[in-house]
């Protein structure tokens, strides 16, 4: 039986192993990134972004909305899923999980977001106050009845809370007798109210 020298068994073994590094490498690279198209279709390749100190001010444009209380914002290169802060919307097999969807979808399509990151929560989406232009996003899920406030993330906000009642008491989004009916508002004609209107409201 042939035998190949001594060095030539070195070279292929060398090889292989760096081989199997490159690969891992590649892997380890891949799951760090997140995917996204762009508004041609294109599918891109974005990497996670590293920690960051928090608070932090965060602005971009929307992108990958599935539910009504998450989003991710793209700016530049980068893109980060944020999650609503305090807000909590319907699952995917609660009524009205669609109806928020939407309505979320239809205060932020076309428009900058822009707010502030206070932290991460465990599957480490950041948990966001945001706005489009002095439009409450957080606000307005809830006092237009498309979320819950979630006092166990955002404790102690008298204006959320507040939020919560007016929608209950006029029977909005998942308040209705008739949850996931409609898909807009019939006490405001479909159009996003603002803290300012809350406020009047109140008084």
């Amino acid at each position: 039986m042939s035998r190949h020298p001594t060095g030539v068994s070195d070279i292929k073994t060398i090889f292989i192993l760096r081989q199997v590094v490159f690969l891992g490498l590649v892997v380890v690279w891949l799951t760090g990134c997140d995917f996204y198209q762009d508004e041609y279709g294109n599918r891109k390749l974005l990497p996670a972004p590293p920690p960051t100190i928090v608070p932090y001010k965060l602005s971009g444009f929307p992108y990958g909305i599935k539910r009504g209380d998450e989003l991710q914002i793209v700016a530049g290169e980068t893109s980060t899923f944020c999650r609503l802060m305090g807000v909590r919307a319907p699952n995917q097999d609660d009524a009205c999980f669609d109806e928020s969807t939407e309505f979320l979808n239809s205060l932020v399509a076309g428009q900058v977001v822009h707010g502030t990151v206070v932290g991460h929560d465990a599957q480490m989406r950041a948990s966001f106050r945001g706005y489009v232009g002095d439009l409450d996003l957080n606000l307005e899920m809830i006092l237009h009845g498309y979320a819950r406030y979630d006092e166990t993330e955002f404790p102690g906000s008298e204006a959320f809370r507040e939020a919560e009642s007016q929608a209950r008491r006029a029977g909005r989004g998942m308040w209705q007798s008739t949850p996931g009916r409609s898909s807009r508002l019939n006490s405001n004609d479909g159009r996003p109210a603002t803290s300012q209107k809350m406020e009047q409201d109140q008084s």
